[in-house]
């Protein structure tokens, strides 16, 4: 085959692969900062300098605050001289970079206390100032939060607490007052995949298995479940204007997205 026609045919396939996608969609920026996998992320805006953040964590232990309209790294945070170290080859001295003696597997911001709490496999919860000036995120508190990974942290509102998810099998609400402090312990029957707040009523939704459990944080009770998925939950998404209801969306292994009434104080009855 002429080289000219090959490479025509090999631009049209492309091209093809490009009108396949949604219009309008579009990459907008890479941000290249992070070694390994990024774990978790969060968002700020900062009302003050009208700044969109974005705050990433990753296995490499490292946590980057991103310009958002520009693309752009604003800094890493950084150890103080006062806090252990954390021996590693690989880090350049001086720096401080390396914030976990574990790898972080998430990471969560409250706007309320102005405060990033993020949790790794050393089996610890750790809470820091937040700042753009990476050498400002003092680290406030981190305790051993977990019989094993810490697998995932949220901020509630509602309670203003933390929450974390483990390895263990367990959810854990934490004193945002009194760091260390466990409120509560809930005790899910199957693996934990995923963790979020129900943004109207503050309800625990947690993917275990297969199932969409949901957990009245003051009580700890489980008061709904919704079974229906054949394989793990893999995510939760609580939409406010679906049907003029609220909704949970969940996606799983199984390769279906699905969609459930919301839970209201009305209908927290176990099911």
């Amino acid at each position: 085959m002429d080289i000219r026609v090959h490479s025509a045919m090999t631009d049209w396939q492309t091209y093809k692969h490009y009108l396949n996608r949604a219009s309008g969609f579009f990459c907008r920026f890479v941000l290249w900062g992070h070694d390994v996998c990024v774990s978790g992320l969060d968002y700020v805006y900062d009302a003050q300098a009208d700044q969109h953040i974005l705050i990433s964590a990753s296995w490499d232990r490292r946590i980057i605050t991103w310009d958002l309209m520009a693309g752009q790294i604003i800094d890493v945070c950084k150890r103080d001289k006062t806090e252990a170290k954390v021996f590693e080859e690989k880090e350049t001295p001086g720096e401080y970079e390396l914030v976990s003696e574990g790898q972080i597997t998430d990471i969560a911001f409250s706007a309320k206390r102005n405060e990033i709490a993020y949790c790794s496999r050393d089996a610890h919860l750790y809470v820091r100032k937040f700042s753009t000036n990476g050498r400002r995120m003092k680290l406030v508190r981190k305790w051993h939060s977990h019989n094993g990974e810490v697998l995932q942290v949220r901020w509630m509102d509602f309670r203003e607490a933390w929450l974390t998810s483990g390895q263990d099998g367990t959810i854990r609400i934490w004193s945002a007052e009194d760091l260390g402090t466990r409120l509560a312990v809930i005790e899910c029957t199957q693996p934990i995949q995923y963790l979020t707040i129900d943004r109207d009523y503050g309800w625990i939704l947690v993917a275990a298995g297969s199932e969409l459990q949901i957990y009245d944080p003051e009580t700890t009770q489980m008061i709904r479940k919704h079974t229906g998925h054949q394989q793990l939950i893999t995510g939760i998404f609580h939409s406010h204007h679906l049907y003029r209801d609220a909704h949970y969306i969940t996606t799983s292994y199984d390769g279906f997205i699905k969609t459930w009434k919301a839970c209201t104080r009305s209908s927290s009855l176990p099911s």
